[in-house]
């Protein structure tokens, strides 16, 4: 599974855009699932983006306990308080 962060030129600049739908469509045919996340994911709703991160996991086969933020992370992630 891929993770990755798009910035504003991935939905601006058309050649970027060009090369990220060529590079998505070969990371398809090599069935690795790719999940895309942009700012207002990791700054406004972070345990909905931690929680689209987990559910890729496990339906890859990942196992374990579903994440949470620690104590000393709440104050960068306000939603959690």
């Amino acid at each position: 599974m891929i993770v990755e962060y798009d910035g504003d030129q991935h939905a601006t600049d058309a050649q970027q855009r060009k090369h990220d739908l060529l590079r998505r469509e070969e990371l398809d045919r090599r069935d690795l699932r790719m999940l895309i996340f942009i700012s207002g994911d990791l700054y406004k709703t972070p345990s909905a983006t931690l929680e689209r991160i987990y559910r890729g996991l496990v339906d890859r086969g990942a196992k374990g306990l579903r994440p949470t933020f620690r104590e000393e992370w709440r104050r960068y992630f306000p939603e959690q308080n």
